[in-house]
């Protein structure tokens, strides 16, 4: 057994995707397969009818009464400078 967990594969991509791919890597201190391993998760759990709103629900249910609110007045800060630079 090698001295991964977990099942090995090969994979194909353009040399600017794998340029980018280390790049990125680098910059935030991962190796190229947590990289793409955070991107396959992320990538299945947005097509998942659900998931990200299970998600979403889960962080709010640790946030208190007090940071809920601010994000809330956060959000609708921000939406209202959003709707008024949109024409409609």
């Amino acid at each position: 057994m090698g001295y991964t967990l977990g099942m090995k594969t090969a994979i194909s991509m353009p040399d600017e995707l794998f340029e980018a791919m280390e790049k990125h890597a680098r910059a935030h201190d991962m190796t190229r397969s947590g990289l793409v391993q955070d991107a396959i998760r992320e990538y299945l759990a947005s097509r998942q009818p659900g998931e990200i709103t299970r998600q979403v629900n889960d962080a709010l249910a640790t946030m208190t009464d007090e940071e809920l609110e601010e994000d809330r007045a956060f959000a609708r800060a921000v939406s209202g400078r959003a709707f008024r630079r949109t024409e409609w």
